[in-house]
């Protein structure tokens, strides 16, 4: 909505706070784009990357990128968090890149057979090659999967199982960070 392009999307890169909202971070490629701007650098995650940014690091007359590079990676990060790999992985990262530019990937693992059709459908959206063709933020909104209504009973108990690791991690941290010194005052004694 603002015109900001953050190009590094990533699961790395997204946060939760404690009442689960969703916090975005490293913004160190962000751009905030004019109308019909078009960026040309290099720039984010290999994984992560949608064809049209790898392409204008191949080729001269490439038209360039803009927001919707992002609605890509989210498809990447939608399906990595699913099922656990990214989309397009491959150990040498040559075949990775060329599984991107050709939007080379599946649903086949086992992992999917539990999934259903509304995320599965989200992500080939997220995922087209061409740009211009690929579902906006304000279409993704608007898709079944986001329509799932989760009441206070699904959602109260996680919630509170991760506020209350949270705390117990905090305490873990102090208790871990503070033995140092402490057995360092023992010895000195």
């Amino acid at each position: 909505s603002k015109n900001i392009v953050h190009r590094d999307l990533k699961p790395e890169n997204i946060l939760l706070d404690d009442s689960l909202n969703v916090k975005i971070t490293d913004f160190g490629f962000a751009r905030r784009l004019k109308d019909g701007e078009k960026l040309f650098d290099l720039c984010g995650t290999p994984g992560y990357l949608a064809p049209e940014t790898l392409k204008c690091n191949m080729f001269e007359d490439a038209p360039g990128y803009s927001k919707e590079v992002d609605i890509w990676a989210c498809g990447v990060i939608m399906f990595t968090l699913l099922v656990g790999c990214p989309p397009f992985w491959h150990r040498k990262q040559m075949v990775m890149l060329r599984n991107i530019m050709e939007g080379k990937y599946s649903f086949t693992s086992p992992e999917w057979a539990d999934i259903s059709e509304d995320p599965k459908d989200l992500i080939r959206k997220c995922l087209v090659v061409d740009p211009s063709k690929r579902i906006t933020v304000t279409e993704a909104l608007k898709h079944p999967f986001f329509n799932t209504v989760l009441f206070e009973q699904d959602i109260g108990p996680l919630k509170r199982s991760l506020s209350a690791k949270s705390r117990r991690l905090s305490r873990i941290a102090d208790l871990a960070l503070n033995v140092p010194e402490k057995v360092r005052l023992t010895r000195g004694a």
